[in-house]
């Protein structure tokens, strides 16, 4: 990524953050890139569940499955 955006978080959050997962991450913006990146992904694998679905019932309607 060479670009980045600002984005606002309040000040609560971002400390309860930072101790909870400062043994994991070494910044507020590298657990909140991990946490987008988590999402995205998840997003990913539902969206090939509901084609591996399509697929099965296509199958099933062909006599395969």
């Amino acid at each position: 990524m060479s670009s980045t955006r600002t984005i606002t978080l309040s000040a609560e959050l971002c400390q309860l953050a930072e101790e909870k997962f400062r043994t994991r991450f070494s910044s507020l913006d590298e657990l909140v890139t991990a946490i987008l990146n988590q999402l995205l992904l998840d997003d990913g694998l539902r969206m090939d569940e509901g084609e591996q679905r399509l697929l099965e019932e296509r199958l099933k309607g062909l006599g395969y499955l």
